[in-house]
């Protein structure tokens, strides 16, 4: 039914200059959308920022794309799936089809590691959340063309380890998982990279959530092992919590308490984040043991660290697991819940 405005997009792409022409085809590989920063990337080695706004202006006017410039950061170009067919056809007629779309994967695999990192270092990932979700359907993408260039296999094992948070926050626990194992099992995937033990980490977690305990151990063995390897004491307690948050669940409780006294000894010479999770983890195991005392000391430590850094979701958490001591001493008056 689009036949009809086919001549139409025709005729204002034979009017275009060739670097106008050469944009508006390069833009068919993004999926739901894309930021200036996004497009200059996609355009070329050495593209210019302020022509590429130019040129994304001009192709508004022509309604060829449209932009939401009420968008939260930056304005959002999109294209109609029309256009965007007539540009696929145009861009593989060049034979540039699969540099655009190696270069739209780079870009978003450089996104998400640099604005998860960030977000890890700040613990504070509702921001980082927000901002991935328009561009949710260019990750994917990015993902499938990582599975087509060998040269982008190392790109789609950091992809998938940065991506793991998002999928869990966002209850797509089978999303996640399908697209971790695809990216882990690409070959020359296997190499031992803090990627690869990032990846099999954040797999390991997920094989955890779905109940899926004896997966879960292997993944988190063998990230275990990359970390020590490596010598990366961050990735070896990160490690360290999901192993003993596995065997605590499978009930495996001593295996579980050599796992996290490790973590939190190594923990006290890291960022507080890695501790706070450790003292949380062990936490629990004290609770389930019915060590209420030991328990209350390390949430008590959590609330308060949680308090002196504003962290709300720190300090409701921590309210509601002093909350479960409370209640399992039958305390229900505890003057700290009351605060």
């Amino acid at each position: 039914r689009h036949h009809p405005f086919l001549p139409t997009i025709q005729c204002s792409h034979d009017h275009f200059a060739p670097r106008e022409q050469a944009l508006f085809q390069r833009l068919r590989v993004f999926a739901g959308g894309w930021t200036l920063a996004a497009a200059t990337a996609v355009a070329g080695e050495d593209a210019d920022e302020f022509e590429v706004l130019d040129t994304l202006g001009l192709l508004v006017s022509k309604s060829l794309i449209a932009v939401d410039r009420e968008a939260e950061e930056e304005s959002r170009y999109t294209m109609l799936e029309t256009v965007r067919h007539y540009a696929h056809d145009r861009l593989e007629d060049i034979g540039e089809l699969q540099d655009a779309r190696m270069r739209h994967a780079k870009f978003f695999v450089a996104l998400v590691t640099e604005m998860y990192a960030v977000a890890s270092e700040a613990g504070r990932f509702d921001g980082w959340i927000e901002r991935m979700t328009p561009d949710h359907e260019n990750v994917l993408a990015a993902h499938a063309a990582c599975g087509f260039h060998d040269d982008l296999v190392g790109h789609g094992v950091q992809l998938v380890g940065g991506m793991a948070r998002y999928w869990e926050e966002k209850g797509m626990f089978d999303l996640g998982h399908r697209l971790t194992v695809e990216a882990l099992g690409r070959a020359g995937a296997d190499a031992p990279s803090g990627a690869r033990c990032d990846a099999l980490n954040r797999l390991g977690q997920i094989d955890l959530f779905l109940g899926r305990y004896d997966e879960s151990t292997q993944r988190s063995l063998e990230a275990l092992a990359i970390a020590r390897a490596l010598d990366d004491k961050r990735r070896i307690v990160e490690v360290l919590q999901v192993l003993g948050c596995i065997d605590n669940a499978r009930g495996a409780l001593r295996d579980a308490r050599g796992y996290l006294e490790e973590s939190l000894r190594l923990a006290k010479g890291l960022r507080w984040m890695h501790l706070d999770r450790s003292r949380h983890m062990m936490g629990e195991l004290l609770r389930r043991e019915g060590d209420l005392a030991g328990a209350e000391q390390l949430y008590a430590e959590n609330l308060a660290e949680s308090r002196a850094r504003g962290r709300r979701a720190g300090v409701h958490s921590g309210l509601v697991n002093l909350g479960m001591v409370a209640a399992e001493r039958g305390s229900w008056k505890s003057t700290e819940l009351r605060r």
